[in-house]
């Protein structure tokens, strides 16, 4: 970036810090340095919403306070928050924009930032705006043990915690059609889950109805296996590293950039998980990450057809060495 597109830069974050002045210090106000806006330039970012001079206090605040994001000025006096990452792919937003939605902010959208002649744009690009996840799960309080057994036989999952209503999510996989999601739909409940589809389109989290993906011949048949209460079946062993047991609600960012499976379990507690290997060295290796990270309690469970399997059964003494041998401790 010149000097010239600096100091562009420069006066719309003067602009941001004197509209909001008024209301918190100026570190309070999320301004990145330029070289941040410059490395979204092409990417899909996550915006999450707009704040124009008439917007409630209440309001501003909260999206002003969000940790993660860059605030910036668009020079007509509103403030546009976006998501500090950009992504080549808008599906891979799709988990940022669950968990947000599911925090209330139902304005956000997934826009293309680009910088054209030192200006920002986002640009809503609404052919390809529908995107669809498979939820197989929705819980409060507690979640039954023969569901989390179920949850942690399947790969390619994900928790999200809604804040509005205390419930825990549990969802599968990112897709560009209705026609992809139903064949995964038709799978899982065919594994012995209980999946629905929700569409991510034009900002909004929504979701689509059986009578929407299935024609009213195959919506029976469906119905129906949905209904069955038959043991889950899955093709492989999966590999998770249990991460420990933690009380209240548990923060992702404590976990950096590891993915967690997170389930409420008995009072106000949390057993959290990591992972989804079919062998069992890579899970060996996040548990050492795990512990480098401080959670010293991880260890190595496994899973299939909802069922707990012994490690000591699918790991002989010689593999379990060569791997220590290898990886160490």
């Amino acid at each position: 970036m010149n000097r010239t597109s600096s100091f562009v830069l420069i006066l719309s974050l003067l602009f941001a810090i004197d509209l909001f002045a008024q209301r918190a210090p100026v570190d309070s106000v999320k301004l990145k340095q330029s070289e941040q806006l410059e490395g979204l330039d092409g990417l899909f970012v996550l915006k999450l919403g707009t704040i124009y001079r008439d917007t409630e206090k209440e309001q501003a605040d909260r999206l002003l306070d969000l940790p993660q994001t860059i605030v910036v000025s668009n020079g007509d006096r509103t403030l546009d928050v976006l998501f500090e990452e950009g992504k080549f792919l808008k599906a891979e937003l799709i988990p940022f924009a669950e968990k947000f939605a599911a925090d209330g902010f139902d304005d956000m959208q997934i826009v293309r930032f680009t910088l054209e002649n030192n200006e920002i744009k986002l640009v809503v690009e609404e052919s390809e705006d529908d995107l669809y996840t498979v939820t197989i799960g929705i819980f409060d309080e507690t979640v039954p043990v023969s569901a989390r057994m179920k949850i942690l036989s399947v790969a390619g999952l994900r928790s999200i915690y809604d804040k509005s209503t205390n419930r825990y999510v549990y969802v599968h996989g990112v897709y560009y059609n209705q026609l992809k999601a139903k064949e995964v739909t038709l799978a899982l409940a065919n594994a012995g889950l209980y999946p629905d589809v929700l569409r991510y389109g034009k900002g909004v989290l929504s979701g689509i109805k059986p009578s929407d993906l299935y024609p009213q011949s195959e919506l029976i048949s469906y119905e129906a296996t949905k209904a069955d209460p038959a043991v889950i079946r899955t093709e492989e062993v999966i590999f998770r590293v249990q991460v420990g047991t933690f009380a209240e609600t548990v923060k992702p960012e404590v976990f950096g950039d590891v993915e967690i499976l997170v389930f409420p379990h008995n009072s106000k507690l949390n057993k959290c998980y990591a992972g989804a290997f079919t062998d069992y060295k890579s899970a060996y290796k996040l548990k050492l990450e795990m512990k480098k990270k401080g959670f010293n309690d991880a260890f190595i469970v496994a899973y299939k057809n909802g069922v707990a399997l012994s490690i000591n059964e699918l790991v002989t003494k010689e593999e379990y060495e060569a791997i220590q041998s290898e990886l160490g401790r």
